[in-house]
């Protein structure tokens, strides 16, 4: 095994450098380096045992999360500077862990996350959040991947793999898929920051089939300069089956979803989304916000099994105004798989969500940022009444938007919020795909065999809630279906929060997420869970944690989610 100091992240470098170097720093007090290292607990400092350099990794990195969480605020102070100012001669490596970068490794890999981010950017905080005057910032962005891009979601696949249209794709970013044949509408990111003073939130909508925990990690890591604490981005994906592929790392989905890993795509990607969040955060002015929820009256989503009863018909609207009363931004959340075009559908495009941002934007104004957040979707697909292919894409997409103008006009609004986050980061356990349950398909294989994902996909999940004055929004990076979002939501109801949303596909990616009765039920939603019977039950309960934590912070005296007609609340 290498050094600590040589094969990990340049934080984790720096935590192995505060002890291993610990005499150093305990005899460069401040009077030698004043301009350089802060007054040190010496004593305590020279007690920590070093790593064993000879250890296995998970002892090792369990010895660090230890440091790490032990840290006095000046020792983080160190890290910090360590982390973003290290000189070249102290030998670190500036990589992360791969199986932290792809969020493919085990349980101590998980406490290190948590740890490393804790300790990476302070969230300076108060013990309990603070209501303070709104600024809103917001941007947009084209993100439409280059010509030969495959499109993440379709999978179709070549007749022959040797075979290239260099036409289509001339510079060969399809390998296994066909390239698409245009570009029917542009993909977009839309970013929206909300600063109260006390908390900076940012909120993104991506128009693609999933976000990654690679790409969360590498988009973050670019803005550590804005003082954002990592828990703080809300980075979701829509679930459009015609946006851009190429931009998984982890091998798992290449061959159903999203094509081989290429790095002239991802990486100009990560570099977009960086620009989009600091030209939102630059944007900040002061805004008026309110949120309201109501049912779907149209019935713009079905059971994708059939079931009839579990529909989810919920909508959520966002509103942010402009301090003059004019439309600034928001966004609705609204459960169902963004594949309203079919699987040889041939063009990119943002699908039904994608039309719907359009007719609402144009609705509100000129200037209005609008973007959708898919809910527990994983059962959930639109229901064009007859329609299809493009025309069911469009009629769903304008008549969700009629919808949600209209619940917009009836929600009220203040400048007055509190803002509050709370997050876990959980290992669910080791990957293994059932190809047996997965009926259809494999109907000779036995339900008992299991072929095994260890590192080919995203095993470390990010949970989080976000409480917006009253409203309780929680996060899911991945595709639970109807029953599992219903239970979280029924918790957050139960500790006292008059509305309560899902946010699927947020922040990285674990695939579906099913109850134990629809696991031994197979198809593939069930193939598609790859934690076994228990993923369900084990996101419900950390979700259940991080509402609980919120919840016991909450004061509900304090400023309450605006409802009715849009007057000033006092």
């Amino acid at each position: 095994m290498k050094s600590p100091i040589r094969s990990a992240s340049r934080l984790y470098a720096a935590a192995a450098a505060i002890v291993g170097l610990g005499p150093v720093f305990a005899s460069a007090h401040s009077p030698t380096h004043p301009s350089l290292l802060p007054p040190l607990d010496s004593a305590r400092l020279l007690s920590i045992p070093a790593p064993d350099l000879g250890a296995p990794g998970d002892e090792t990195y369990a010895h660090l999360v230890d440091i790490l969480r032990d840290l006095s605020p000046r020792e983080r102070e160190i890290i910090s500077r360590l982390y973003r100012d290290s000189p070249p001669n102290m030998g670190m490596d500036t990589e992360l862990p791969p199986e932290l970068l792809t969020g493919s490794g085990g349980p101590e890999m998980a406490r290190l996350e948590a740890a490393l981010d804790d300790a990476e950017v302070p969230a300076a905080l108060a013990d309990t959040p603070r209501a303070g005057p709104l600024l809103a910032g917001t941007a947009v962005m084209d993100v439409t991947p280059p010509q030969g891009c495959p499109l993440g979601g379709t999978g179709r696949w070549r007749d022959n793999l040797l075979v290239h249209d260099n036409e289509l794709d001339p510079n060969w970013y399809a390998k296994f898929f066909w390239p698409p044949e245009g570009v029917n509408d542009p993909v977009l990111a839309k970013a929206l920051v909300l600063d109260n003073g006390d908390r900076k939130v940012v909120l993104v909508g991506l128009d693609a089939i999933g976000f990654s925990a690679h790409f969360f990690r590498l988009v973050t890591d670019r803005l550590t300069d804005l003082g954002i604490h990592r828990e703080n981005y809300f980075i979701t994906a829509t679930h459009n089956h015609a946006g851009p592929g190429d931009m998984n790392r982890l091998p798992f989905l290449w061959f159903g979803a999203m094509d081989v890993y290429d790095p002239r795509i991802a990486l100009p990607f990560v570099e977009k989304l960086e620009a989009l969040i600091r030209r939102a955060v630059a944007d900040l002015e002061p805004a008026r916000l309110g949120y309201n929820t109501g049912p779907d009256l149209i019935g713009l989503s079905k059971n994708s099994r059939g079931d009839v009863e579990k529909v989810d018909p919920t909508i959520g609207v966002l509103k942010i105004l402009r301090a003059d009363g004019s439309a600034k931004a928001g966004l609705f959340n609204f459960a169902a798989h963004g594949d309203a075009l079919d699987r040889e559908w041939p063009f990119i495009s943002r699908d039904w969500s994608g039309f719907a941002e359009d007719a609402i934007e144009a609705e509100l104004g000129e200037g209005t940022v609008f973007f959708h957040v898919n809910g527990a979707e994983g059962d959930q697909v639109p229901d064009g009444h007859g329609r299809n292919h493009l025309e069911e894409a469009r009629w769903v997409g304008e008549s969700m938007a009629d919808q949600v103008v209209e619940l917009w006009n009836q929600t009220s609004t203040t400048d007055q919020v509190e803002l509050d986050v709370a997050r876990e980061i959980r290992w669910m356990g080791t990957p293994r795909s059932h190809p047996g349950i997965w009926t259809s398909e494999y109907p000779q294989i036995p339900w008992w065999i299991t072929v095994p994902l260890n590192r080919l996909v995203e095993s470390v999940a990010k949970v989080s809630a976000l409480r917006i004055n009253d409203l309780l929004i929680h996060t899911v990076p991945g595709e639970p279906i109807h029953d599992i979002g219903v239970k979280i939501r029924a918790h957050a109801l139960s500790r006292g929060f008059p509305q309560a949303w899902t946010f699927g596909l947020t922040n990285n990616y674990i695939a579906y997420i099913t109850t134990w009765e629809e696991f031994w039920d197979g198809e593939y939603q069930a193939a598609a869970t790859l934690f076994g019977p228990h993923t369900g039950l084990k996101m419900i309960r950390t979700s259940e944690r991080v509402i609980n934590e919120i919840a016991d912070r909450w004061s509900p005296s304090g400023p309450e989610g605006p409802t009715g007609a849009d007057t000033p609340l006092h």
